[in-house]
């Protein structure tokens, strides 16, 4: 997750971790929020996403076909 992390600041590989279909994964983390000590993932997670998403339309698309705004919104309450 660190290295995603630190890769997903970088404009090349933000259209790759798309097709590769990432951001379903990391909202399926979010969403996993009943495992106990799950925080620091669901947190790696949030920060991917918000890199991901960062000055690239097409992938803040994407995010809002999958519902992750909303997603995202839900567990951050709960957090």
């Amino acid at each position: 997750m660190l290295a995603i992390l630190s890769a997903s600041t970088f404009n090349c590989f933000k259209e790759e971790f798309m097709v590769s279909g990432i951001l379903q994964s990391l909202l399926e983390i979010v969403n996993d929020s009943k495992q106990q000590g799950s925080l620091y993932i669901r947190e790696l997670c949030f920060n991917i996403i918000g890199n991901l998403c960062d000055d690239c339309r097409d992938n803040q698309k994407i995010l809002r076909r999958l519902n992750g705004i909303e997603t995202i919104r839900d567990n951050i309450t709960l957090m």
